[in-house]
């Protein structure tokens, strides 16, 4: 920060009111929040019976991640969840209002 007695970063552009951006505050410091970030949805999928087992997960027919492994998804909304495993019965979820440190967590049944 400048000293009380260098004033001179002040006179620039004839005032007070011009402050370099270094000496600003626009309180948005330490904020990582972005409109980006705030569409995301995370999700966690296991398959019922068997926590520790890791099998590609399927997203509306597309593999997007392992089971066990937090899954970030584009935006809130319905999803087909389903394992790549023979005898997998996918569910249709209502993914929304979820965060990194609090997904939401699906079991997957498989026969």
């Amino acid at each position: 920060m400048h000293s009380t007695q260098d004033r001179s970063f002040l006179q620039q552009d004839g005032g007070d009111s011009h402050l370099p951006c270094s000496a600003a505050d626009d309180g948005m410091e330490g904020d990582v929040s972005t409109p980006e970030a705030s569409l995301m949805e995370f999700i966690i999928v296991r398959v019922k019976g068997r926590p520790t087992l890791q099998v590609s997960v399927l997203i509306n027919g597309q593999r997007n991640g392992t089971t066990g492994a937090l899954i970030t998804l584009g935006g809130p909304g319905w999803v087909a969840i389903s394992v790549d495993l023979p005898g997998e019965k996918f569910q249709v979820v209502d993914v929304t209002n979820t965060t990194p440190t609090h997904p939401m967590e699906i079991e997957v049944v498989c026969d």
